[in-house]
């Protein structure tokens, strides 16, 4: 029988980086119930959550391992912008060598939430932005909360939303010019960001960008976005 590859998803990439840049210290933005911070393995773990709903049984995993464990766990609960804000306070001058960015899925604040993480972030490091290949308009559809986008859906269980992250990339890749960016064709799209000269560019502007709807996206996807196939992440890896 022929096997399968096996799935990529954020928290393997993470995993895979960290390992490849020593395991240091990995930045989390948007932890939620705690599903893709709490398996990652590194030397410092911060998760930035406004509301974490991480449960008390993990939050107890956690204390016993910044008790116990030479790795530790921080959890901030603040906004990202508060994050940043203060960030010499909590990071003093120690630097990020990966970060996910999977907070609130608005274009304008992915981008910003990049932008902040590059500032603490080490030489060779890397972001991963989650969320960034919407496979439908209504998984695309933009809201400031997953609550007020559920609002809109129809009553059928079908939960998944990735809002218009996917904006954050063309504004990237249109005006970063010293910055690598393309996305992986897995777990709705996985952004990576990297410093370095792009290999490929788009020239919109930021009021084309704010005023592109998910019809642009779905005819220019692969253009838009640099899309490449999941298996691609092993050529990034080597080239780190």
């Amino acid at each position: 029988m022929q096997k399968t590859a096996p799935t990529i998803d954020r928290k393997m990439v993470v995993q895979k980086l960290l390992s490849q840049l020593g395991g240091g210290s990995y930045l989390e933005i948007g932890v939620e119930l705690g599903q893709s911070l709490l398996p990652i393995q590194a030397r410092q773990k911060h998760g930035v959550d406004p509301n974490p709903i991480v449960p008390m049984r993990h939050r107890i995993r956690m204390f016993m391992q910044n008790m116990f464990s030479r790795n530790k766990v921080h959890l901030h609960q603040m906004t990202s912008d508060d994050f940043f804000a203060c960030r010499s306070s909590i990071l003093g001058d120690s630097k990020i060598d990966v970060a996910l960015v999977d907070g609130l899925h608005t274009f304008e604040q992915a981008y910003r939430d990049v932008l902040n993480c590059l500032e603490v972030l080490s030489p060779s490091g890397v972001i991963i932005m989650h969320d960034c290949n919407p496979p439908s308009a209504r998984i695309a559809f933009r809201a400031h909360s997953h609550s007020e986008a559920l609002k809109e859906f129809p009553a059928d269980g079908d939960f998944r939303w990735c809002g218009d992250v996917w904006k954050a990339i063309v504004l990237l890749r249109s005006l970063q010019t010293d910055l690598q960016t393309f996305v992986l064709d897995a777990d709705f799209g996985l952004g990576i960001v990297s410093r370095g000269t792009p290999t490929s560019k788009l020239s919109y502007s930021r009021e084309e960008i704010e005023a592109m709807s998910y019809e642009d996206l779905a005819a220019r996807r692969l253009k838009l976005l640099d899309l490449r196939p999941a298996t691609s992440f092993n050529e990034f890896l080597a080239s780190r």
